[in-house]
């Protein structure tokens, strides 16, 4: 877990079995991704050579939950391939550059 500050969310992290990383400095609409590729850093850093998948999932501090964990855990782990929602081409955006078009792939936050 990643969290802002580090003594509110120590207790709950100890008492669920899950590991704090140290904070990273983020700001919103700024900077969100640093702490996400801390938090992918250390988790692959962690696995063994033995595993053979691994899948990560962001939650932020404030989403809520529909389905237990344990129940998005077995959803993820159906298939082991990732997944990612790209919006439609009409909806990325594009330049064309001497009558070559370029295109910037549009998608979902949500990526597996």
């Amino acid at each position: 877990a990643h969290c802002t500050d580090g003594g509110a969310c120590g207790a709950d992290c100890r008492r669920h079995g899950i590991q704090r990383i140290p904070t990273v400095a983020s700001k919103l609409c700024t900077d969100v991704v640093s702490p996400m590729y801390t938090l992918l850093k250390y988790g692959l850093d962690s696995m063994s050579s033995a595993d053979d998948l691994a899948k990560f999932v962001f939650i932020g501090h404030d989403a809520l939950p529909l389905r237990p964990m344990w129940r998005v855990q077995e959803m993820l782990f159906k298939r082991d391939v990732s997944d990612m929602c790209v919006s439609p081409r009409n909806e990325w955006p594009s330049i064309e550059i001497s009558g070559v078009v370029y295109s910037v792939v549009k998608h979902h936050q949500s990526v597996v």
